[in-house]
């Protein structure tokens, strides 16, 4: 982290591009920095600058697992943005994800989970993240401001399924695992509820997350 001190003519656009080579991420500016106006920058003011670490370089995506190439390259770039949105901005959380969506969905947008006990409830793991019962739904919806309890159908909208998906690692506590490399018990909590949880499951993301970490880097 940065600290900048505002000169004059400053916006935080101009201070994003100063930094990161790109306008467009301000945000991150604005979500390291609670209660500044963005539309009213003072001159002396002290502002944090995290790092960036979004993918720029195209060619980072060659470098995508290969069973997964083809299916997840038009949604990674998608995922990047729904994460630093949200002030998530690590190269480990967004490689977390990556594996999480692998083995949940294979990527496909339009994949229902037909046989866990959710799936009659109306709301089942649906979409990239397969985030799983009302509970939860409700939980990310109130996070984001968009409305996955009256429409559940969203998790099929792959910009609004990677959203909730940050929201829900942000509510359950799992960033601080994932930032520390302890990539299965964030596994545990996402697949069981318990950060303690082990199975199949949680060994094959956290293997798996070492393979996407080269996207990002």
């Amino acid at each position: 982290m940065t600290t900048y001190t505002v000169q004059s003519g400053d916006t935080l656009f101009k201070i994003a591009e100063r930094f990161y080579g790109d306008g467009n991420q301000w945000t991150l500016i604005r979500d390291a920095n609670p209660g500044i106006d963005p539309n009213n920058l003072q001159i002396g003011q002290q502002l944090q600058i995290p790092s960036s670490t979004v993918v720029k370089n195209p060619q980072n995506l060659d470098k995508i697992p290969t069973e997964w190439k083809q299916a997840a390259t038009p949604y990674v770039p998608m995922l990047v943005k729904a994460f630093v949105d949200q002030g998530i901005n690590n190269p480990n959380v967004f490689a977390y994800a990556c594996a999480t969506i692998s083995h949940e969905s294979s990527w496909n947008k339009n994949a229902v989970n037909t046989t866990d006990a959710a799936a009659h409830t109306g709301y089942p793991g649906a979409g990239l993240a397969q985030i799983t019962w009302k509970d939860n739904y409700k939980a990310v919806g109130d996070a984001t401001g968009i409305d996955f309890v009256g429409h559940p159908e969203y998790m099929f909208d792959p910009n609004k399924s990677l959203i909730a998906q940050a929201a829900f690692f942000k509510l359950n506590g799992m960033i601080p695992y994932i930032e520390r490399g302890d990539y299965e018990s964030a596994a545990g909590k996402y697949n069981t509820g318990d950060f303690n949880g082990r199975n199949e499951y949680t060994r094959k993301v956290a293997n798996d997350t070492s393979l996407w970490l080269a996207v990002f880097a």
